[in-house]
């Protein structure tokens, strides 16, 4: 955020806060531009789907609030949650960037939409979905994301495409994913190598 990248309107109680109320969310959510129902409840340290809760009406956000801090705690030690707007019919897409430290290049994008359970089933690339001035938006802000961070290394900068065209950073894999061979089908080269 601090950098003007997108991200979608979340809202998260921070240590100072020490509470987990459905109240004080509320508010905050209230107070928070872009933020309406549908919400997802989300671990801080989440990832593969777990500890994340879709709740339609503000009565679920106190039980799915108490079950998705102890999943989160379960699952990865860290019992901390926000809360962001969910997207219930947007894309998935992702960027492939390898980076030296200070120059970042991004090879492309892939989507990753068939999803089962929040796990991805299928990934191809292009996007059926982009425009080559979408693609081009989106790739550019996954490089400089990355090189915002010095990255050095391959990753993939994750992203959230909705049907209006806007687009919101999800996360960083600061790493090889498994969907690189698709990068590799695609560009002709061999990333592991690189």
């Amino acid at each position: 955020m601090e950098h003007g990248f997108p991200v979608p309107p979340s809202v998260c109680i921070d240590a100072e806060t020490k509470t987990d109320s459905a109240e004080d969310y509320i508010k905050l959510i209230n107070k928070t531009q872009g933020m309406c129902l549908p919400l997802v409840v989300k671990a801080s340290a989440g990832g593969g789907g777990k500890g994340m809760s879709i709740i339609h009406s503000y009565d679920e956000l106190e039980s799915t609030l108490r079950v998705a801090a102890s999943e989160a705690e379960k699952y990865f030690g860290d019992k901390r949650i926000y809360i962001e707007r969910y997207f219930s019919s947007a894309r998935h897409i992702e960027v492939q960037v390898l980076g030296d430290g200070e120059k970042v290049v991004h090879i492309g994008e892939r989507e990753c939409s068939v999803q089962r359970r929040f796990q991805k089933l299928i990934e191809e690339a292009p996007s059926p979905a982009l425009s080559r001035q979408k693609r081009e938006a989106i790739c550019e802000v996954a490089a400089n994301i990355a090189k915002a961070a010095n990255y050095s290394s391959a990753g993939t900068v994750e992203f959230l495409y909705t049907p209006e065209g806007e687009y919101f950073f999800l996360e960083m894999n600061t790493r090889i994913q498994v969907e690189h061979p698709v990068t590799e089908m695609v560009y002709d080269m061999f990333l592991i190598h690189i």
